[in-house]
């Protein structure tokens, strides 16, 4: 999550030229998130670092002194920090194939290795089959 800080402090000194940067170069408006689900672009209106302005929070972590480019560099910083190379698709709605396979195409499209049930149903039958085991593990 991007939170641009709209405080007039902010405002004074460049916050209008990075909060459009920031539109632009998500594709996104504020309360919206990426096509991809990554970046989702929310104002704040202070983050307290008016000496510092502007400034922005990425993943709950605040920045100050932040441009055009320095706003570049910390949400590439960011995805690089957040790579996750596996991801694991669970519940009911991954009976549909239709939807398990698109899934796992834009999963794999992002270079991320998809895991998902093959032996075991993918709902309440899973779930339960989990439970069972457990329970048998304690006896």
């Amino acid at each position: 999550m991007v939170r641009l800080c709209r405080a007039e402090a902010c405002q004074s000194v460049g916050g209008e030229a990075l909060a459009a940067h920031a539109r632009d170069r998500l594709g996104v408006g504020f309360h919206e998130t990426t096509r991809d689900g990554g970046v989702t672009l929310e104002p704040v209106f202070c983050l307290g670092l008016c000496a510092c302005a502007p400034a922005l929070a990425i993943d709950g972590k605040v920045h100050g002194r932040v441009d055009a480019e320095r706003f570049d560099r910390l949400l590439a910083d960011a995805a690089k920090s957040t790579e996750i190379p596996k991801v694991a698709l669970s519940g009911g709605c991954f009976a549909n194939r239709r939807l398990l396979n698109r899934v796992c195409e834009l999963v794999e499209g992002h270079g991320q290795q998809v895991l998902y049930h093959r032996y075991v149903p993918c709902g309440d039958g899973g779930i339960s089959l989990g439970q069972a085991f457990v329970a048998a593990w304690e006896l």
